[in-house]
């Protein structure tokens, strides 16, 4: 679904199995989609869920411009994809299915935390 805006978009950032790809706290300036590998979404040792192929993580900070709310590391070696702020509105304006994928990923962290109280 998201293919196109893989192979799209130039940047990629390489992160290898165990490297971290933002904390809890720190800046936010850059969402991701998973170009190849896996990555692991954590509020302090609880692991929320596992990002595969195509998936988005990092949307919250670009949408509520707060600083990163969790921890994200890579299971495996990672090749990502970083939409900036300003790319991640011109793609909710122009691709539903961002869009959607965006509001997917987003919804299915809140039923998961919901799962856990």
């Amino acid at each position: 679904m998201l293919d196109d805006i893989l192979w799209n978009v130039p940047a990629r950032k390489s992160v290898s199995a165990g490297g971290y790809i933002f904390q809890a706290g720190g800046p936010a300036d850059v969402l991701y989609v998973v170009a190849e590998g896996e990555v692991e979404i954590a509020l302090g040792e609880q692991i929320i869920e596992i990002i595969h192929r195509e998936g988005v993580f990092g949307e919250m900070a670009l949408i509520d411009y707060k600083a990163r709310s969790a921890t994200a590391k890579a299971i495996t070696d990672c090749v990502l994809v970083p939409i900036s702020k300003k790319h991640f509105l011109l793609l909710l304006r122009a691709r539903l299915d961002f869009a959607i994928e965006v509001m997917r990923a987003m919804s299915n962290r809140i039923r998961i935390l919901d799962a856990h109280r």
